[in-house]
């Protein structure tokens, strides 16, 4: 559902991997719709800035800038790993 806010890259990452898990269909279609996005975000030319999720500032790292990364290379770890079961 739109609810005007626009996604994040860690906040589909993170979407990504958790329902790497589930084998029923709509969850494996969530899943793809979720890894293909992140993908054309990294393809878009230019890293995606980090956005502050979840808690957040009470757990950053010295690299914050490298959430968006870490984020969507285990993402899609997780869906490739799905996908060649």
């Amino acid at each position: 559902a739109d609810l005007g806010v626009p996604p994040s890259v860690e906040e589909t990452a993170l979407a990504v991997s958790a329902l790497a898990g589930a084998d029923d269909l709509p969850s494996r279609a969530a899943m793809e719709k979720g890894g293909r996005w992140l993908i054309e975000q990294w393809d878009a030319g230019s890293p995606p800035q980090p956005t502050p999720i979840g808690l957040y500032f009470a757990s950053l790292w010295y690299y914050e800038e490298l959430y968006p990364l870490i984020f969507s290379i285990d993402a899609l770890r997780r869906w490739t790993e799905q996908e060649l079961r």
